[in-house]
């Protein structure tokens, strides 16, 4: 891979001006802003590093589907997304959100990490390799969507609709970070999320606190409840929740052991002792 690493090297301020492009253009899915513009360049940098590109619409902001043929009929499909969060507080910034300044070899920009640094480097890859050696060594497949920051609310509807496209023999997703020490993380799965909202009722006014004794105050009712579901030492209460949980074999029990984590680097980057 030295040809390809050379290839990057020679080209990285090309490719750091096209990660400024797109982290200089707003894309707050919340907000309505700029996503147009950002799908629409998306599209375009796929298309001109060699990829079939297209827009796919949703019932809400488009999908950016790209993809790159390969010596192998095996597909590798990469997620990212091209929305990011709002910029607030603004009085944080120290260089406009999306001006991508660089200081001190840093870019600064609202998305440069989450996601749209991610996504800049996986086209570059793609770039620099069918340029060094004509053909990726397999078919890629590139899904960009723009509503991850406000919960991916269509995707869902994208996957019913374009089953098709969306066929491949592995998915990397989003991430691309280093740990503590400086390391690059590979994480080989995620977590489910689930959402619950817990409402409990008390009087139909507010109370002074002198009635805390004849009235049960609703927050310590929550309180209650949630005490019922997770103990001190972080086991689920929850019943049935473990069922479909795989034990660790002895092979995995021995890779974790194996596995270099710096706790105390970690604890003093978060203020935590």
């Amino acid at each position: 891979m030295q040809d390809v690493y050379a290839f990057i090297e020679q080209n990285r301020e090309m490719y750091i001006r096209w990660l400024q492009q797109i982290c200089q253009q707003p894309s707050v899915a919340a907000q309505n802003r700029g996503m147009k513009e950002t799908a629409a360049m998306v599209e375009q940098f796929i298309h001109q590093i060699g990829g079939d590109s297209k827009l796919l619409e949703t019932s809400g902001y488009p999908i950016v589907y790209g993809e790159f043929a390969g010596e192998s009929e095996k597909v590798l499909s990469f997620y990212n997304h091209y929305d990011v969060q709002p910029e607030d507080p603004l009085d944080l910034w120290e260089s406009p959100p999306f001006g991508a300044e660089i200081r001190d070899g840093r870019m600064y920009a609202r998305g440069v990490a989450d996601n749209k640094g991610n996504l800049m480097a996986r086209l570059a890859a793609v770039h620099a390799y069918t340029q060094v050696r004509g053909k990726l060594p397999t078919r890629v497949k590139f899904i960009v969507e723009g509503e991850e920051e406000i919960g991916s609310v269509h995707l869902e509807e994208f996957v019913e609709k374009y089953r098709d496209q969306i066929q491949a023999d592995g998915c990397i997703w989003e991430f691309g970070y280093k740990n503590a020490d400086g390391r690059p993380q590979v994480s080989l799965g995620v977590k489910g999320m689930c959402y619950v909202e817990l409402v409990c009722r008390g009087a139909n006014t507010d109370l002074h606190s002198a009635n805390a004794a004849i009235i049960e105050n609703p927050a310590w009712r929550l309180l209650w409840a949630l005490n019922t579901l997770k103990t001190p030492d972080e086991k689920i209460q929850i019943k049935g929740f473990y069922d479909k949980v795989a034990t660790l074999n002895e092979h995995d029990a021995s890779m974790l052991e194996q596995m270099i984590y710096n706790e105390e680097s970690t604890l003093e980057k978060l203020g935590l002792k």
